[in-house]
Order: C-alpha cells, then structure tokens, then sequence
C-alpha cells in the first residue's frame, strides 16, 4: 500500500503481471494465450503486444536452468482497453492452464524512475542510429563528390598503380 502512495511508483495501464503460470510456457504460447484473450471479447481487435518477459530461476546471479521459468510473466500491450479485456478473461479462467493453475493477472506497478531512464536510452539509441545513418550518407557523398573531381580521380588512380607496382616488384625479392 505504501508503494501505490510513493510519487516514484505508478499502476501501469497497459502492462501487466500473470502469476500461478505453468514453469514450461514459452513467450509464443502465453502471446497466443493473451491475443485470443483479448479476441473473445472483442472480434475484430488486432491487439498488439509490445513486451513479454518472464522471470527466470536464478541463483547467486546466474540461471540455473536455461528457459526455466519461475511462473510470473509482465505482458505490455500497445492500449489499455487491450490489456484491460486480457486481464479480465485471463484472470482466475480455470479455462486458461486447467483447474490447478488458475493465472492471477493484476496490472503492474512501474517504478517511475526506470521508465524514465528507459525512455532516455531509447532515444539516445534512435539518435546514434539517425547521426550514423546521417554520417554513412555524408561520407557517400563526400566520396562520389571526390570521384566526379578529375584531379582527385586522377590522385587515386596513381595511388592504385604504385600499389600495382610495388607487388609488382617487390624490394625484398632477393637477387
């Protein structure tokens, strides 16, 4: 309770966190699972999942065993009223996995703090991305504008033929 009261935690309105799930589900099984949620209830909604991370068995910081989950899942979905129709079918369905393991889906509980440093890396990633392509794009031009250039053409080709050259006859070839 006092996590839901601190400024620095928020209730996510398109992310979710499925308990009680079974340890061998994979990532394409519970995306199934949560697009035919969301379908049941409404036809002809195309939800879209932007994130699926399962918690992994983990000691002394290392996975014991690979792909071993621990049965807790967070879910993002792309809207809210997604999300909102998964969990409510999804919830307590002794449908979904059988009657011993009824999912516990609620909304997640964000820490502000990560989410603003995860923004800030997103697009410090999409701005290297955008100056590199620029970059690629300058140099490309740069170079063709090098190549139009009779003297600068002329410059390359006599540095091409001393390489030529040289292999041509090399100065430690004995005599």
């Amino acid at each position: 309770m006092t996590k839901l009261q601190s400024p620095n935690f928020h209730v996510s309105k398109i992310r979710f966190v499925i308990l009680n799930l079974l340890k061998s589900m994979t990532k394409k099984e519970l995306k199934q699972f949560c697009i035919d949620a969301v379908t049941s209830q409404a036809a002809k909604q195309k939800p879209v999942i932007r994130q699926i991370k399962f918690l992994k068995t983990v000691k002394k910081g290392k996975v014991v065993i690979k792909n071993q989950s621990r049965g807790v899942a967070f879910d993002q979905f792309s809207e809210h009223q997604h999300a909102l129709g998964a969990l409510r079918v999804l919830n307590n369905n002794p449908e979904t996995f059988g009657p011993e393991h009824r999912p516990i889906v609620e909304f997640a509980v964000d820490n502000v703090q990560t989410l603003i440093l995860r923004k800030a890396k997103l697009q410090a990633q999409q701005q290297d991305a955008s100056d590199d392509s620029n970059n690629a794009h300058q140099n490309a031009e740069s170079h063709l504008i090098s190549l139009t250039n009779p003297e600068n053409r002329n410059l390359e080709m006599t540095k091409g033929q001393e390489s030529i050259q040289s292999l041509k006859n090399p100065r430690w070839k004995t005599r």
